[in-house]
């Protein structure tokens, strides 16, 4: 009871009625690592947009009836870092696109910044994938394009005087399950220091392809914070998961699969780096 009493409480403070969350993938995680979400992270949700599709991509969408735009979030040692996925709404994986200045908008909007499903391309409309936020650009980095179809970047954004830091992996292809594991790592290593030199921008990671790359982005990521405190650090994966164990607990066999993998690549490479500072 005092499980459901504390979704029921943290759902109000982020103005979704309790009734209208499903329970079950916030009970499980809490239950089994209180401790650890009492000491070092927040999870929140929060369903802020609703609007028919036949808005966002013309009337051949119009049948489905309820498009939600969710947001969720991680709040990790003092620092809200925003997460997005594009929404799989049918067989052919279209999905709702706000603009950037929609998800811009919303997290400025509301007093704790909202993760929301965001595409950064916008194809359906005849743009290319980096069109929507040129207008926001205060610095961009990018690693990798390839035909305008993926595109891999690390850029500060402004929008309406608030700062925002982007990992951006849109289109990012996992090549059955093994990426190219020195460009990700890079791309983590050049977030981090943006983070760091940013430090009143709100992180947020965009991976489009749905919820388990998105969290396994993040997870990489606090891995690598960990590892960077201490090289020899252990690394206890279920602990990270609880980092992104947020709205779909379903997914999480491939994003651990995924950490299995390239956890001990970080770590590696991170001591590597570490003994050519010292030398």
């Amino acid at each position: 009871p005092h499980l459901v009493a504390k979704v029921k409480k943290l759902s109000e403070n982020l103005g979704t009625p309790a009734s209208k969350i499903d329970r079950k993938p916030w009970i499980e995680p809490v239950k089994e690592f209180a401790p650890l979400a009492k000491t070092t992270l927040t999870l929140g949700y929060r369903q802020y947009v609703d609007r028919p599709f036949s808005d966002v991509q013309g009337p051949e969408f119009s049948h489905v009836k309820d498009p939600r735009i969710a947001g969720s979030y991680v709040v990790l040692d003092g620092r809200t870092y925003v997460l997005h996925q594009l929404p799989i709404v049918n067989q052919d994986q279209f999905s709702c696109e706000p603009t950037a200045n929609e998800i811009l908008e919303a997290i400025c909007k509301h007093s704790t910044p909202a993760w929301v499903n965001l595409s950064s391309s916008d194809d359906a409309r005849g743009k290319q994938c980096e069109d929507c936020w040129t207008d926001y650009l205060q610095q961009e980095e990018i690693v990798d394009s390839q035909n305008n179809k993926q595109c891999l970047a690390v850029r500060n954004l402004s929008y309406k005087g608030h700062s925002f830091t982007q990992l951006h992996l849109d289109h990012w292809q996992d090549q059955q399950d093994n990426p190219d594991q020195a460009l990700l790592f890079e791309l983590l290593e050049r977030f981090h220091q943006l983070v760091v030199e940013n430090p009143e921008g709100v992180p947020f990671i965009h991976c489009a392809g749905g919820i388990n790359r998105s969290r396994f982005f993040l997870c990489l990521y606090v891995v690598y914070r960990k590892l960077l405190e201490n090289p020899d650090a252990p690394i206890n994966v279920p602990e990270i998961l609880m980092t992104s164990l947020i709205y779909r607990p379903h997914v999480h066999s491939r994003v651990l699969t995924w950490l299995e993998k390239y956890i001990p690549l970080l770590a590696q490479r991170v001591k590597n780096l570490n003994r050519e500072f010292t030398l």
